[in-house]
């Protein structure tokens, strides 16, 4: 029986030429699951090579579980089934009972309204006009308009059903969320195994990787089919993990790439960006005394945000229990 494992687990760490390498040790049996569970529960796709990240209804590839994201979560897509099933079985049922239940509930708070207003009428006739005519008139009219309230209120109260079903709430920041992977132990082998887990820079193997992810998805980005500017998009970053297995690689074109907000995705780019570009200085000293004139230096990865993204890395890097690396 294979087994695989999520990917938090107990690692043990080994120094590697460029960048450290981190071997992933199954904790416990903690979410063990047969390597043939490893299907997706929406498309039935294998995903023994492929993202397989965790939802309500198991595992889902990386194109489902966005599409359902994309629809306010998989969450709401069951609940919104649901609602369709209740609201049809209610129309046939108490559609046009609930349409006369309006009607007169409607028309009893007319006739509300109008014996109230007859009434008030005749108060204001007595006092300031003191005619009893016109008092008799308002009185017996508001009389007439209170039975015809009654028997308004009645019958809407005889025709009363259950309401109509209320649509469920899409989850506004589903796109954002931090889906969970999972990673199969008997996953296919690309490139080198010591490089699977490697912190600090891509590892040496990295175009051998990148070919095999193109070459299992056909050349097209597994979100919107494009051929152009295709890249190759590590679900769980680089940022906290550095895990370069086919298991959390998906090809993506540029313009999907850039819309990715899972694990803050995109404000790790952005914030990248700004760490990247360079301002001038005109005097800079070094850490061994010499003075650099005209020198052009990066803004660096400084701020608050990056020493929580640090914090978190170093937890991840040095603890041997399970972490939660987020941010």
């Amino acid at each position: 029986m294979v087994r695989w494992f999520p990917i938090f687990g107990k690692r043990s760490k080994k120094r590697r030429r460029g960048g450290r390498r981190i071997d992933w040790i199954p904790n416990g049996d903690r979410n063990y699951k047969n390597s043939m569970d490893r299907i997706c529960s929406k498309c039935r796709s294998p995903l023994h090579d492929q993202p397989a990240l965790e939802d309500i209804t198991g595992p889902l590839c990386f194109p489902c579980r966005w599409r359902f994201d994309k629809a306010g979560g998989q969450s709401f897509v069951l609940k919104m089934k649901e609602y369709e099933t209740a609201r049809a079985l209610w129309e046939r049922m108490y559609s046009k009972q609930w349409d006369q239940f309006h009607e007169k509930k409607s028309l009893a708070e007319r006739y509300n309204l109008t014996a109230w207003g007859l009434t008030i009428g005749a108060f204001f006739s007595l006092v300031f006009f003191q005619s009893l005519e016109l008092v008799i008139v308002l009185v017996i009219g508001a009389g007439v308009s209170w039975l015809y309230y009654q028997d308004a209120r009645t019958v809407a109260e005889m025709l009363r059903c259950d309401p109509p079903p209320k649509p469920p709430e899409p989850d506004l920041f589903a796109l954002s969320a931090r889906p969970r992977l999972f990673f199969d132990a008997s996953y296919p082998r690309v490139g080198s195994p010591d490089y699977d887990i490697f912190v600090g820079s891509y590892p040496p193997d990295w175009d051998v990787r990148r070919e095999f992810v193109l070459k299992r998805d056909s050349h097209r980005c597994r979100l919107c089919g494009s051929t152009k500017n295709l890249q190759v998009h590590h679900v769980w970053p680089v940022s906290y993990s550095s895990n370069h297995t086919p298991q959390n690689l998906i090809t993506l074109c540029s313009e999907c790439h850039m819309k990715q907000e899972y694990w803050r995705h995109k404000y790790l780019v952005m914030e990248s960006r700004k760490a990247n570009t360079k301002y001038f200085v005109p005097t800079y000293t070094r850490t061994d005394g010499t003075v650099v004139r005209g020198h052009m230096r990066r803004v660096g990865r400084r701020g608050k945000f990056w020493q929580h993204v640090k914090a978190k890395r170093r937890r991840f890097e040095s603890s041997g229990s399970s972490v939660d690396p987020l941010p």
